[in-house]
């Protein structure tokens, strides 16, 4: 039983994967700057993160839960 000529495909030879070379931007992560970028001139200063001590912030009264 032979299939009609528009059903028969043609033994194509099988296609390799592409080679991705690896200089590629998606094989190769991007660079990560060592130093980050100064702020544009008239950028205002950041304020300094004040780190918090390691107890737990005082509740103050008006945040009590007294429901229980």
């Amino acid at each position: 039983m032979t299939s009609p000529p528009e059903m028969q495909i043609p033994d194509a030879p099988p296609h390799p994967p592409p080679e991705i070379p690896p200089d590629s931007p998606w094989e190769r992560p991007p660079p990560i700057d060592p130093e980050p970028e100064p702020p544009p001139p008239g950028f205002p200063d950041e304020q300094p993160v004040e780190i918090p001590p390691d107890e737990p912030p005082e509740i103050p009264p008006d945040r009590v839960d007294r429901s229980g």
